[in-house]
């Protein structure tokens, strides 16, 4: 049987919802505009250096150089080694 506390506890948590929902949408136009843009997203990053090196994607994350946008991808590469990348968002090399 459910206490009256976990119903409360859930209930008060639901009132929360639409605020989550709206804060996500915001950070949606962002993803947008940087393909409306013509520039690579992290994640085609990614799944470039991959495809291209046939290693496995440890890490990517997004940096400012020089006033624009690069990532770094960091692959385990099939003979074992490590080994970072950086990808410019806007040339994509």
């Amino acid at each position: 049987m459910m206490g009256r506390t976990f119903i409360r506890r859930t209930i008060r948590l639901c009132r929360y919802l639409p605020v989550l929902l709206l804060v996500s949408g915001l950070a949606m136009p962002t993803v947008v505009s940087a393909k409306q843009d013509g520039r690579l997203t992290v994640g085609e990053a990614a799944t470039q250096v991959q495809e291209r090196t046939g290693g496995r994607v440890l890490s990517a994350e997004p940096q400012r150089r020089d006033g624009h946008v690069v990532y770094l991808i960091k692959v385990l590469l099939p003979d074992g080694r490590v080994r970072t990348f950086t990808i410019d968002s806007g040339t994509a090399r």
